[in-house]
C-alpha cells in the first residue's frame, strides 16, 4: 500500500472520528476532575511556571503534569481556552491513536502479503480504526476534558510500536527505545500503573513461548532505562526527591487495590454490567474464539498474525482480570488496554471477509 492510499484512509478516519465526537462535545458541563485538569493547565499558561502541577499556588500531587502540558499547549495552538477546546484535546488523541492502530494493522497485513490478495476490501484496512473510535468506553472519554483520552495514546502507542518492531521487524533496540519514550510520558500522565499494561501482555506472551530469559535482555533494560530516565529527570528538575509526591502515589495505588472509595457492589456492577455495554458490541466477537477452525485455518497459516492476535490477546484479558480483582479500580482504569480488544475484534473480522471471499471464489 502506497502511502497516498494510507493518507486516504488517515483523513477517512479524521473525519469519521470528527463527526462522531465533536457534535457531543459541548453537551454537559464539565463534571468529575475535568475542571481541575484544566485550572492547572491555565494556570501554568499563566504563571509560566511548567515544571510541577499546581492548584492555587498549592502543589497537586495526585497526578504528574503531562497531560497539563498538552492541554496547555492545544490551548495556545487553537488560541481558544473554553471548555469545547478543552474536551476537544481528548477526542484528537483518540483520532490519533486510531491511526496508530490502523498504521500498525497496515503493516502486518502487508508483511503477511494480505494486501496484494485480490479483490480484497477497503474495510478490512480500516478495522481498528473503527473499531475503536465506535467502542462506547472511548467515545465517552473522547468527549471529556479528562487524562484517560491522552493516557490511552501514549500506552497504546507504547505497546503496539514496542510489538511491531521487536516482534515483526526484529529491531529490538527500536522496539524498546520507543517503548521507553512513550511510557515514560505515559508515567508522567499517570504514574508507574503505565507500565502495567506492557507486562500484564509481555510475561504471558513470553511464557507461552517459552522465552522468559528476554525479561533480562539488553534491549528490556534499555527501554526501562529509557522511562526511568524521563521520570528521573522531570523529578529531579521540578521537585527533587520529595517523599510527598511517593506518598501521594502510593495512597492513589492503595485506594485503587483496596476499594475505600467505591462499594464492592458498584465495583462489580462496573466491571460486568458496566464492560459489557462499555466495549459492546466488539466483546461479543469473543465468542468466535471458540471455533477451533479459527485458529487453523487462519492464524496457523499466518505467524505473524498468531503472535499479534495472542498478545493483542493478552493484553485485553490481563488487563480486565487484574482492574477486577482490584476493589477500588474504575473502569476506565484498564482503557489503555482496549487496543487488545481492537486487534482481537479486528482480526475475527478479517478472517470472516477473507473466508467469505475464498467461499464465492
Amino acid at each position: 500500500m502506497k502511502n497516498k492510499a494510507f493518507l486516504k484512509i488517515a483523513l477517512f478516519l479524521i473525519a469519521f472520528g470528527g463527526a462522531l465526537y465533536f457534535p457531543f462535545i459541548g453537551e454537559k458541563e464539565f463534571q468529575g476532575e475535568e475542571g481541575r485538569r484544566v485550572l492547572i493547565a491555565l494556570q501554568m499558561l499563566e504563571t509560566k511556571e511548567f515544571l510541577f502541577p499546581k492548584l492555587f499556588d498549592t502543589f497537586y500531587f495526585l497526578k504528574p503534569p503531562a497531560y497539563n502540558w498538552f492541554l496547555a499547549l492545544w490551548f495556545c495552538l487553537t488560541k481558544d481556552f473554553s471548555e469545547w477546546t478543552a474536551r476537544a484535546s481528548s477526542a484528537v488523541s483518540l483520532i490519533f491513536t486510531s491511526l496508530v492502530f490502523t498504521w500498525i494493522w497496515i503493516k502486518i497485513l502487508k508483511k503477511e502479503e494480505i494486501v496484494e490478495q485480490k479483490n480484497i476490501s477497503w474495510v478490512v484496512f480500516l478495522l481498528p480504526g473503527l473499531i475503536f473510535l465506535t467502542t462506547p468506553e472511548v467515545i465517552d472519554k473522547g468527549i471529556r476534558a479528562e487524562i484517560d483520552g491522552f493516557y490511552t495514546f501514549l500506552v497504546s502507542t507504547s505497546l503496539f510500536s514496542w510489538f511491531y518492531f521487536y516482534e515483526i521487524e526484529k529491531r529490538r533496540m527500536v522496539g524498546f527505545v520507543l517503548w521507553g519514550i512513550f511510557t515514560g510520558f505515559a508515567v508522567l500522565t499517570k504514574t508507574f500503573h503505565a507500565l502495567l499494561f506492557f507486562y500484564l501482555a509481555w510475561i504471558p506472551y513470553l511464557i507461552y513461548f517459552k522465552r522468559l530469559k528476554e525479561l533480562f535482555s539488553i534491549p528490556h533494560f534499555l527501554g526501562i532505562g529509557v522511562t526511568l530516565g524521563i521520570f528521573i529527570t522531570w523529578l529531579l528538575v521540578s521537585l527533587g526527591f520529595d517523599i510527598t509526591l511517593f506518598k501521594a502515589w502510593l495512597g492513589e495505588y492503595q485506594g485503587a487495590v483496596s476499594g475505600a472509595e467505591v462499594s464492592l457492589t458498584q465495583h462489580f456492577e462496573a466491571f460486568t454490567l458496566g464492560f459489557l455495554i462499555g466495549y459492546a458490541p466488539w466483546i461479543f466477537f469473543f465468542l468466535v474464539l471458540k471455533e477451533k477452525e479459527f485458529f487453523k485455518s487462519f492464524l496457523d497459516k499466518h505467524p505473524n498474525f498468531f503472535r499479534f492476535f495472542l498478545f493483542s490477546l493478552f493484553l485485553f484479558v490481563f488487563s480486565y482480570l487484574f482492574h477486577i480483582f482490584c476493589l477500588g479500580a474504575r473502569l476506565r482504569y484498564m482503557l489503555p488496554g482496549v487496543g487488545g480488544l481492537v486487534f482481537v475484534s479486528s482480526t475475527v473480522f478479517l478472517y470472516l471477509i477473507l473466508e467469505k471471499q475464498r467461499m464465492i471464489s
